[in-house]
């Protein structure tokens, strides 16, 4: 007997919680707050950038340069990791890239195709 108040006990408890979470599929449609970097108080995902690696290819050390230059922290410094020391000191994450005939043929890497 103990065994089966338990198991309804349990079920109306459970019937209650999946009750609290489910999506509201009627009533008035209200805005809520906006939702940023500031009103998030900080970025949404953190990139956990690694450094370079010996012996690996071309093509996966642009990959790693690409994945490190989301990575913020210490402005980029695991992306600068990747760099000359001329280019680290000189390098502005937040300006854009403008590829031209001569940044072709003087960096041209195969990448793989997806």
């Amino acid at each position: 007997m103990r065994r089966v108040r338990c198991g309804l006990v349990s079920a109306a408890l459970l019937a209650v919680l999946v009750g609290c979470a489910s999506v509201p599929t009627t009533g008035p449609v209200q805005q809520g707050d906006p939702v940023g970097i500031a009103a998030a108080g900080g970025e949404f995902v953190r990139v956990i950038a690694q450094p370079p690696q010996d012996g690996v290819t071309p093509a996966d050390l642009v990959q790693g340069f690409l994945v490190a230059s989301t990575a913020s922290d210490y402005d980029y410094a695991t992306a600068r990791e990747y760099l000359t020391t001329s280019a680290a000191a000189n390098w502005n994450p937040h300006a854009g890239v403008t590829p031209g005939s001569a940044w072709q043929s003087d960096l041209a890497v195969d990448l793989p195709r997806e």
